[in-house]
């Protein structure tokens, strides 16, 4: 599994002026195990501009259209710093990639476009998509429904999870378990996310928007997890790190919330050397019809 990365940010302001204003703000990043605070912008620094009346825009490396702008009322420095650990939470999810381990690259994950939903009689009838050479994303239009074959091949049961980022709002959508219980697959046994009857993967994409890409996360793990550790709202929505670094114990659960929250596992984590964990990830385009 890679390192979760610190965010860079650097603090800039309309006026001198107003930089001593920020001090409040510096102290609170240079406290966040996920934040790293540069004495001067870089070409990879998330860039935090104050303007007069508490305006507070987010820059991303080499922009010059601001991700988010805010008129912050209350604590400042509490605010800004949430949005930063967001955004840091974010980019480290993405980010995260399988361990090597007995796991990786064992279990069958095949991603597909539903032709026919599933019903009492049948099962579902998708087709196999096929990433582009380019950068390996697959595509589909607007209102067409994704599906997830997946087979364990293994001697074990597998607990299953889906995960869709969205790079547009920087969030994370729980799309399985469909339910707030985890559930298994066992050995040799094959399942098909979003086939129906009673659930679909509509992909879609926000007004007047021609074109999206969402990153589709499946983790298959030996044990189950806390579910909530795989949701983030919207940018701006109020999202706050996981206070509980342990959650379920399992070693997926808590390789991500050390990805989160950029933090080593706490002093004294008991590992098993048998509860794995793997990922498969496919980045989805989607376009208008």
């Amino acid at each position: 599994m890679n390192r979760p990365v610190p965010l860079p940010v650097c603090l800039t302001a309309e006026t001198p002026e107003m930089l001593g204003g920020l001090t409040p703000l510096a102290e609170l990043v240079e406290g966040s195990p996920s934040l790293s605070l540069l004495s001067t912008c870089t070409s990879e620094a998330v860039r935090v501009q104050v303007n007069a009346g508490n305006v507070f825009q987010l820059f991303e490396p080499d922009t010059t259209e601001p991700i988010a702008s805010y008129k912050i009322k209350g604590n400042i420095a509490k605010q800004v710093t949430a949005l930063l650990e967001h955004l840091a939470a974010f980019r480290n999810f993405a980010a995260l990639q399988a361990p090597d381990n007995g796991l990786r690259g064992v279990i069958k994950v095949r991603f597909g476009k539903l032709i026919r939903a599933a019903d009492r009689r049948r099962p579902p009838q998708y087709e196999g998509l096929v990433p582009d050479e380019a950068h390996g994303e697959v595509a589909l239009k607007s209102g067409e429904n994704l599906t997830i074959a997946i087979t364990n091949p293994t001697d074990r049961p597998l607990y299953v999870y889906l995960v869709a980022l969205n790079g547009m709002q920087r969030s994370a959508s729980r799309l399985y378990p469909y339910s707030e219980t985890s559930t298994r697959l066992k050995p040799a046994e094959s399942m098909v996310i979003g086939g129906g009857p009673d659930y679909l993967i509509t992909m879609g994409l926000p007004p007047g928007c021609r074109s999206g890409l969402d990153l589709m996360k499946v983790f298959l793990s030996h044990s189950a997890i806390d579910l909530d550790v795989l949701s983030m709202p919207e940018f701006g929505s109020g999202y706050r790190l996981p206070s509980d670094q342990f959650g379920t114990g399992s070693r997926l659960d808590l390789d991500l919330r050390c990805c989160l929250s950029a933090q080593p596992l706490p002093p004294g984590t008991q590992l098993s050397e048998t509860d794995l964990w793997t990922l498969v990830e496919q980045p989805v385009r989607i376009r208008v019809n």
